[in-house]
């Protein structure tokens, strides 16, 4: 945990998902110190870690599993949800390690339903 409070500077995020050079999925997230998205029950509600997770091509039957690997049985704040044929996950929590621990984790239960290939982490995760 890093104990950060982040009280002064500012955050942007953008990120473009493309599939045959087509977007697929746009997001952009950028908040400032001091704005109420960092507190908010509807924002960050005052955790210090942001994760996200893209899992593609997705459908309803790798959503609802998805749903049953994180409903209640986390240890942060997560959701999952399809946009189009995008798996989108979320997370928030106040441990690095372990939030990428708990993605590392669905990834090895999903990855079959998504792609056909055995459970394993993305060799990114190894960097």
């Amino acid at each position: 945990m890093s104990g950060d409070d982040y009280s002064t500077g500012e955050f942007e995020q953008v990120f473009t998902l493309l599939v045959d050079e087509v977007p697929r999925l746009i997001e952009r997230q950028q908040w400032s110190a001091g704005d109420a998205v960092l507190s908010a029950p509807w924002g960050l509600n005052s955790h210090l870690v942001l994760g996200s997770f893209y899992g593609f091509p997705a459908d309803k039957e790798v959503l609802r599993h998805t749903r049953e690997l994180i409903d209640g049985k986390n240890f942060c704040d997560m959701a999952a949800t399809l946009v189009d044929d995008v798996l989108v996950i979320r997370a928030l929590a106040d441990d690095a390690f372990a939030l990428r621990e708990e993605l590392t984790r669905l990834w090895s239960a999903i990855r079959m339903l998504i792609n056909g290939f055995s459970p394993g982490a993305p060799r990114i995760w190894a960097t």
